[in-house]
Protein backbone atom coordinates (compact mmCIF):
# COMPACT_ATOMS: atom_id res chain seq x y z
CA UNK A 1 0.00 0.00 0.00
CA UNK A 2 1.12 3.99 -0.94
CA UNK A 3 1.47 5.97 1.63
CA UNK A 4 1.74 9.38 1.49
CA UNK A 5 4.90 10.37 4.66
CA UNK A 6 3.99 12.95 6.69
CA UNK A 7 6.58 16.07 7.23
CA UNK A 8 8.34 15.69 10.52
CA UNK A 9 6.35 18.59 12.09
CA UNK A 10 3.13 17.12 10.84
CA UNK A 11 3.94 13.65 12.74
CA UNK A 12 5.10 15.21 16.21
CA UNK A 13 2.02 17.39 16.00
CA UNK A 14 0.20 14.47 15.99
CA UNK A 15 1.94 12.70 18.36
CA UNK A 16 1.24 14.84 20.62
CA UNK A 17 -2.42 15.18 19.88
CA UNK A 18 -2.27 11.22 20.79
CA UNK A 19 -1.31 11.86 23.95
CA UNK A 20 2.07 11.86 23.18
CA UNK A 21 4.69 13.40 24.12
CA UNK A 22 8.44 15.04 23.38
CA UNK A 23 11.43 15.34 25.70
CA UNK A 24 14.96 16.42 25.88
CA UNK A 25 17.45 13.86 27.73
CA UNK A 26 20.48 15.48 29.64
CA UNK A 27 19.76 15.25 33.30
CA UNK A 28 22.72 15.33 35.82
CA UNK A 29 23.48 12.33 37.70
CA UNK A 30 23.82 12.30 41.47
CA UNK A 31 27.58 13.05 42.73
CA UNK A 32 30.22 10.84 42.38
CA UNK A 33 28.57 8.87 39.11
CA UNK A 34 30.88 6.78 37.24
CA UNK A 35 31.54 7.18 33.58
CA UNK A 36 29.70 4.83 31.40
CA UNK A 37 32.33 2.93 29.56
CA UNK A 38 31.98 1.35 25.90
CA UNK A 39 30.44 -2.26 26.97
CA UNK A 40 30.99 -3.82 23.37
CA UNK A 41 32.20 -3.15 20.24
CA UNK A 42 28.83 -3.09 18.84
CA UNK A 43 27.55 -0.56 21.18
CA UNK A 44 29.36 2.46 22.24
CA UNK A 45 27.29 3.93 25.85
CA UNK A 46 27.95 7.42 26.86
CA UNK A 47 26.61 8.90 30.24
CA UNK A 48 26.96 8.09 33.79
CA UNK A 49 25.87 5.68 36.10
CA UNK A 50 25.75 5.32 40.15
CA UNK A 51 28.15 3.05 41.99
CA UNK A 52 25.70 -0.25 42.29
CA UNK A 53 24.09 0.41 38.58
CA UNK A 54 26.77 -0.88 36.35
CA UNK A 55 24.12 -3.66 35.57
CA UNK A 56 22.06 -0.93 34.47
CA UNK A 57 24.46 0.16 31.77
CA UNK A 58 24.93 -3.37 30.57
CA UNK A 59 21.35 -4.08 30.36
CA UNK A 60 21.03 -1.02 28.09
CA UNK A 61 24.21 -1.67 25.83
CA UNK A 62 22.59 -5.13 25.29
CA UNK A 63 19.03 -3.76 24.66
CA UNK A 64 20.46 -1.21 21.96
CA UNK A 65 22.81 -4.13 20.12
CA UNK A 66 21.07 -4.32 17.05
CA UNK A 67 19.13 -1.33 17.40
CA UNK A 68 20.29 1.04 14.42
CA UNK A 69 18.90 3.93 16.02
CA UNK A 70 19.40 6.00 19.29
CA UNK A 71 18.25 5.80 22.78
CA UNK A 72 17.80 7.21 26.10
CA UNK A 73 17.69 5.61 29.58
CA UNK A 74 17.33 8.10 32.54
CA UNK A 75 16.32 6.50 36.00
CA UNK A 76 15.92 8.75 39.43
CA UNK A 77 15.70 7.02 43.05
CA UNK A 78 14.96 9.51 45.82
CA UNK A 79 14.93 12.32 43.88
CA UNK A 80 18.34 11.75 42.08
CA UNK A 81 19.48 10.54 38.66
CA UNK A 82 21.45 7.11 39.03
CA UNK A 83 21.22 6.24 35.63
CA UNK A 84 21.52 8.92 32.48
CA UNK A 85 22.64 6.86 29.55
CA UNK A 86 22.10 7.18 25.65
CA UNK A 87 23.81 5.60 22.42
CA UNK A 88 23.40 5.06 18.81
CA UNK A 89 22.53 7.75 15.84
CA UNK A 90 19.80 9.60 14.65
CA UNK A 91 20.13 8.12 11.04
CA UNK A 92 17.41 9.85 9.70
CA UNK A 93 19.75 13.70 10.66
CA UNK A 94 23.15 11.61 10.53
CA UNK A 95 23.63 12.97 13.50
CA UNK A 96 25.00 11.09 17.08
CA UNK A 97 21.55 10.42 19.34
CA UNK A 98 23.21 12.51 22.37
CA UNK A 99 21.39 13.15 25.90
CA UNK A 100 20.40 16.39 24.41
CA UNK A 101 18.35 14.70 21.60
CA UNK A 102 14.35 15.20 21.50
CA UNK A 103 12.36 12.05 21.13
CA UNK A 104 8.75 11.25 21.02
CA UNK A 105 8.50 9.43 24.63
CA UNK A 106 4.68 8.24 23.62
CA UNK A 107 1.89 7.07 25.67
CA UNK A 108 4.24 8.20 28.58
CA UNK A 109 2.31 11.51 27.98
CA UNK A 110 -0.57 9.96 29.19
CA UNK A 111 -0.15 10.21 32.38
CA UNK A 112 0.85 13.67 31.74
CA UNK A 113 -1.97 14.61 30.29
CA UNK A 114 -4.36 12.95 33.28
CA UNK A 115 -1.85 14.78 35.81
CA UNK A 116 -3.34 18.61 33.98
CA UNK A 117 -6.95 17.15 34.97
CA UNK A 118 -5.86 16.57 38.49
CA UNK A 119 -4.52 20.04 38.98
CA UNK A 120 -7.53 21.63 37.94
CA UNK A 121 -9.33 18.97 40.10
CA UNK A 122 -7.21 19.58 43.08
CA UNK A 123 -7.97 23.20 42.57
CA UNK A 124 -11.77 22.78 42.66
CA UNK A 125 -12.22 23.54 39.30
CA UNK A 126 -12.91 20.51 37.90
CA UNK A 127 -15.14 17.55 39.72
CA UNK A 128 -14.21 14.31 38.18
CA UNK A 129 -17.42 12.46 39.06
CA UNK A 130 -19.36 15.15 37.35
CA UNK A 131 -20.48 14.13 33.85
CA UNK A 132 -17.85 15.38 30.85
CA UNK A 133 -20.73 17.11 29.40
CA UNK A 134 -20.97 20.02 32.59
CA UNK A 135 -17.41 20.98 30.62
CA UNK A 136 -17.79 19.89 27.38
CA UNK A 137 -21.69 20.34 26.44
CA UNK A 138 -21.02 18.81 22.54
CA UNK A 139 -20.04 15.87 24.49
CA UNK A 140 -23.58 14.88 25.40
CA UNK A 141 -24.75 13.57 21.86
CA UNK A 142 -25.36 9.93 21.43
CA UNK A 143 -26.46 9.08 24.70
CA UNK A 144 -23.04 10.74 26.62
CA UNK A 145 -24.72 13.15 28.60
CA UNK A 146 -24.13 10.89 32.05
CA UNK A 147 -20.28 9.81 31.08
CA UNK A 148 -17.96 11.26 33.99
CA UNK A 149 -14.77 12.68 33.66
CA UNK A 150 -13.52 9.79 36.03
CA UNK A 151 -14.42 7.32 33.20
CA UNK A 152 -12.10 9.28 30.40
CA UNK A 153 -9.06 9.11 32.73
CA UNK A 154 -10.34 5.33 33.82
CA UNK A 155 -10.61 4.13 30.18
CA UNK A 156 -14.02 3.33 30.58
CA UNK A 157 -15.76 6.18 28.06
CA UNK A 158 -16.59 3.53 25.08
CA UNK A 159 -13.98 5.97 22.46
CA UNK A 160 -11.03 4.07 21.97
CA UNK A 161 -11.25 4.72 18.63
CA UNK A 162 -12.52 7.30 15.88
CA UNK A 163 -15.58 6.35 14.15
CA UNK A 164 -14.43 4.88 10.69
CA UNK A 165 -17.21 7.32 9.17
CA UNK A 166 -15.37 10.15 10.40
CA UNK A 167 -12.90 9.51 7.68
CA UNK A 168 -10.01 10.27 10.54
CA UNK A 169 -6.41 8.78 9.57
CA UNK A 170 -2.68 9.56 10.98
CA UNK A 171 -2.47 13.30 8.83
CA UNK A 172 -5.91 13.98 10.24
CA UNK A 173 -4.99 13.60 13.94
CA UNK A 174 -3.27 17.31 13.90
CA UNK A 175 -6.91 18.97 13.20
CA UNK A 176 -8.17 18.98 17.14
CA UNK A 177 -10.90 20.56 16.62
CA UNK A 178 -12.26 17.75 13.82
CA UNK A 179 -11.39 15.34 16.35
CA UNK A 180 -12.66 16.52 19.16
CA UNK A 181 -15.88 17.25 17.16
CA UNK A 182 -16.01 13.76 16.02
CA UNK A 183 -15.90 12.12 19.65
CA UNK A 184 -18.46 14.51 20.71
CA UNK A 185 -20.69 13.61 18.24
CA UNK A 186 -19.42 9.41 18.76
CA UNK A 187 -22.04 6.83 20.20
CA UNK A 188 -19.88 4.65 22.88
CA UNK A 189 -18.77 0.90 21.57
CA UNK A 190 -19.56 -0.58 25.00
CA UNK A 191 -21.84 1.09 27.73
CA UNK A 192 -19.63 3.20 29.81
CA UNK A 193 -18.00 2.24 33.03
CA UNK A 194 -19.45 -1.31 32.30
CA UNK A 195 -16.08 -2.31 30.64
CA UNK A 196 -12.13 -0.77 29.40
CA UNK A 197 -10.00 -0.96 26.72
CA UNK A 198 -7.29 0.94 26.23
CA UNK A 199 -7.80 4.65 24.89
CA UNK A 200 -4.85 4.85 22.85
CA UNK A 201 -6.02 7.15 19.84
CA UNK A 202 -8.12 9.41 21.78
CA UNK A 203 -6.89 9.32 25.37
CA UNK A 204 -4.69 13.04 25.01
CA UNK A 205 -8.15 14.69 22.77
CA UNK A 206 -10.69 13.74 25.88
CA UNK A 207 -8.75 14.62 28.59
CA UNK A 208 -6.78 17.39 26.76
CA UNK A 209 -10.71 19.15 25.58
CA UNK A 210 -11.66 19.23 29.23
CA UNK A 211 -8.41 20.86 30.44
CA UNK A 212 -9.04 23.57 27.37
CA UNK A 213 -13.09 23.78 28.33
CA UNK A 214 -12.01 24.64 31.79
CA UNK A 215 -8.68 26.25 31.88
CA UNK A 216 -8.78 28.35 28.00
CA UNK A 217 -5.83 26.67 27.33
CA UNK A 218 -4.87 23.88 25.10
CA UNK A 219 -2.92 21.14 26.90
CA UNK A 220 0.25 21.99 25.20
CA UNK A 221 -0.03 26.03 27.17
CA UNK A 222 -1.25 24.32 30.61
CA UNK A 223 1.26 21.50 30.42
CA UNK A 224 4.36 24.01 29.82
CA UNK A 225 2.46 26.65 32.06
CA UNK A 226 2.08 24.97 35.38
CA UNK A 227 4.16 21.75 35.04
CA UNK A 228 7.66 22.25 32.70
CA UNK A 229 8.06 26.06 33.53
CA UNK A 230 7.81 25.03 37.37
CA UNK A 231 9.75 22.23 37.62
CA UNK A 232 12.71 23.18 34.75
CA UNK A 233 11.52 20.59 32.56
CA UNK A 234 12.53 19.90 28.90
CA UNK A 235 9.13 18.20 27.87
CA UNK A 236 6.96 19.36 25.71
CA UNK A 237 3.49 18.10 24.04
CA UNK A 238 3.21 20.21 20.90
CA UNK A 239 5.89 23.24 19.27
CA UNK A 240 6.17 24.97 22.63
CA UNK A 241 9.32 26.99 22.59
CA UNK A 242 11.54 24.26 21.26
CA UNK A 243 15.34 25.27 22.43
CA UNK A 244 16.75 27.24 19.45
CA UNK A 245 17.87 25.44 17.22
CA UNK A 246 16.79 21.94 18.54
CA UNK A 247 15.64 19.50 16.22
CA UNK A 248 13.83 16.15 16.68
CA UNK A 249 14.56 13.09 15.20
CA UNK A 250 13.07 12.33 11.83
CA UNK A 251 9.66 9.85 12.19
CA UNK A 252 8.74 9.76 8.47
CA UNK A 253 9.70 5.77 8.60
CA UNK A 254 7.15 5.32 12.05
CA UNK A 255 4.65 7.61 10.77
CA UNK A 256 4.06 5.60 7.85
CA UNK A 257 4.22 2.00 9.62
CA UNK A 258 1.15 3.48 11.91
CA UNK A 259 -0.57 5.28 8.96
CA UNK A 260 -0.77 1.24 7.88
CA UNK A 261 -1.42 0.12 10.74
CA UNK A 262 -3.80 3.18 11.44
CA UNK A 263 -5.92 2.01 8.48
CA UNK A 264 -6.33 -1.10 8.77
CA UNK A 265 -7.14 -1.41 12.61
CA UNK A 266 -10.05 1.17 11.28
CA UNK A 267 -11.02 -1.48 8.60
CA UNK A 268 -11.24 -4.05 11.29
CA UNK A 269 -13.63 -1.38 13.40
CA UNK A 270 -15.97 -1.68 10.95
CA UNK A 271 -17.00 -4.79 11.47
CA UNK A 272 -16.47 -4.86 15.79
CA UNK A 273 -13.53 -4.21 17.85
CA UNK A 274 -10.42 -5.60 17.09
CA UNK A 275 -10.02 -6.91 20.72
CA UNK A 276 -12.87 -7.50 23.07
CA UNK A 277 -13.24 -4.64 25.73
CA UNK A 278 -12.34 -6.16 29.02
CA UNK A 279 -14.87 -6.30 32.19
CA UNK A 280 -14.78 -4.82 35.12
CA UNK A 281 -14.24 -8.18 36.41
CA UNK A 282 -11.67 -9.44 33.65
CA UNK A 283 -13.46 -10.94 31.42
CA UNK A 284 -13.62 -10.17 27.79
CA UNK A 285 -17.41 -8.76 26.79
Amino acid sequence: MSVKKPSRRNFMAAAAALGMGCQAGGFAAEAGAEAAKPVSKAVKVEGTVASGYESVREAFAAAQADDPGGAQLCVYRHGKAVVDLWCGRDNANNRPFTSETVTVIFSAAKGMVSTCLHMLAERGLVDIDAPVSRYWPEFAANGKEHIPVSSLLSHTSGLPWFPPDSGIQMLGLIDWERCISALAAMKPLWTPETAYQYHSATHGYLIGEVVRRVSGKSIGHFLADEIAKPLGLSSWIGFLNLPNGQQAISLAGIAEADETYFLESQKGRRQGLSRAPRKRGGKSQ
